[in-house]
């Protein structure tokens, strides 16, 4: 990836990022603990110092949780939960909570040619640690931010001591099958790059 990519980038997810809190302030929720709240912030940061591990770590702790919590809110959307009473003022909202909650894959696309490596896993769980630190130091159990004190009541499960067993859990259902998401798609990003440089070389052969 060339510098200009970088900067275009880290540009983008800072925009991102004061998008987020314009959305919070428009609905007076002023909590910015969130991880897809400052999951923007990370990707810039990442962007900007041209830490490809950091934003390899960033996208493996958001990826899965991103996608899965946009299911959920297309969903409500499609069922007409959130565009009661002020249509327009809904709408913004809207717009701007799905590009926070795909901040994950947007990153994903624009670092498609760019491996990952064992670092990102080290990297990866110092997001991850970073985060339960911050969520336990920050936050008030009640809130459940980041669902680190108990699981959603919809899902009707419940896991004793689920505060200390947050990061290896985290780990394992969502950071590590993003890592090798990316890994995938890398590889499969590079097989079609050959492809295109084959048949270009292929095309010149056969003109000469």
């Amino acid at each position: 990836m060339q510098k200009r990519d970088y900067l275009i980038f880290g540009i983008t997810f800072l925009i991102i990022e004061i998008l987020v809190i314009l959305r919070n302030t428009l609905l007076s929720y002023n909590y910015y603990f969130w991880f897809c709240d400052f999951a923007p912030l990370l990707l810039a940061i990442g962007f900007f110092l041209k830490k490809d591990d950091l934003i390899k770590a960033t996208i493996n702790f958001g990826l899965l949780t991103q996608l899965i919590f946009l299911i959920w809110y297309l969903n409500n959307i499609i069922q007409g939960i959130f565009i009661q009473g002020r249509i327009l003022f809904n709408m913004i909202i809207i717009v701007l909570t799905i590009l926070a909650h795909a901040s994950s894959i947007l990153a994903l696309i624009f670092t498609r040619k760019i491996k990952s490596s064992i670092k990102t896993i080290y990297w990866t769980i110092g997001v991850i640690l970073g985060v339960w630190i911050i969520t336990l130091a920050f936050t008030n159990p009640s809130e459940n931010i980041n669902i680190l004190h108990k699981i959603p009541q919809e899902i009707y499960f419940y896991l004793p001591f689920q505060k200390f067993l947050w990061p290896p859990i985290v780990f394992l259902i969502f950071a590590l099958p993003a890592h090798y998401i990316q890994v995938w798609i890398y590889k499969l990003s590079k097989d079609k790059t050959k492809g295109i440089k084959k048949r270009i070389k292929e095309s010149i052969k056969t003109k000469n």
